[in-house]
């Protein structure tokens, strides 16, 4: 049995939480196309949706 000396922000999970949420995001080539190909793929897919639903 444990007893909770801390909740939510002040736990050792809500320090870790702080430190990812305020990591710079970091733009390699190979994010920079797995964005590019997920827009593609994004559009490819509405435009099929939509052709369906007409």
């Amino acid at each position: 049995m444990g007893i909770a000396v801390a909740t939510g922000a002040d736990t050792e999970l809500g320090n870790i939480h702080r430190l990812v949420a305020s990591a710079e995001e970091l733009a390699t080539p190979l994010t920079r196309k797995m964005a590019w190909l997920s827009k593609l793929l994004t559009v490819a897919a509405d435009k099929r949706l939509r052709k369906r639903l007409i």
